[in-house]
């Protein structure tokens, strides 16, 4: 499994924000790392002229025995590109998925089949979000903007020889 990913995001005078990530071990509760990400981010603070804006941490968990095994043509440069508007007018969300199956793409084309059950699915989670006991999840671009409606969705894919 990975091991956990702390992230802290920097801001310039301008606003441009720049990240740094470390990594630290699987073996400590939620809190723990909180609590590592502040103490992190207090010793980058006494070295930087920027402004700490945001500390992120990112648990992995493995799903492996959940899914199916990848399938024989499955190849991640094969890609599948969603591009989703949000609530700010004119801002789009983009979304890539690796290993994108060709068989949900139109024949003769690079239009994903947004017709197709999986795909209508996914479509729906991006417009309507995913409900679970917590309630409604809404995906959203790194702003916190909420995505509200796909705006194109396209294939690419390399040639097998």
């Amino acid at each position: 499994m990975s091991a956990v990913a702390v992230t802290i995001t920097t801001q310039d005078v301008k606003g441009k924000a720049a990240l740094s990530k470390v990594h630290v071990p699987t073996s400590f509760t939620l809190d723990q790392y909180v609590d590592f990400a502040n103490g992190f981010a207090q010793v980058m603070a006494n070295l930087q002229d920027g402004t700490i804006t945001e500390i992120g941490v990112s648990v992995p968990v493995d799903v492996s025995l959940l899914f199916a095994v990848a399938g024989s043509l499955a190849d991640a440069a094969e890609k599948g590109f969603f591009s989703v508007a949000t609530t700010v007018s004119g801002l789009f969300t983009k979304y890539i998925l690796p290993m994108f199956d060709r068989t949900k793409v139109i024949s003769g084309s690079d239009q994903i089949d947004v017709e197709d059950s999986d795909i209508a699915a996914l479509v729906s989670a991006y417009e309507d979000g995913i409900t679970t006991t917590g309630g409604t999840w809404h995906l959203g671009d790194s702003r916190g903007n909420e995505d509200l409606s796909l705006s194109s969705a396209r294939g690419v894919f390399l040639e097998r020889s």
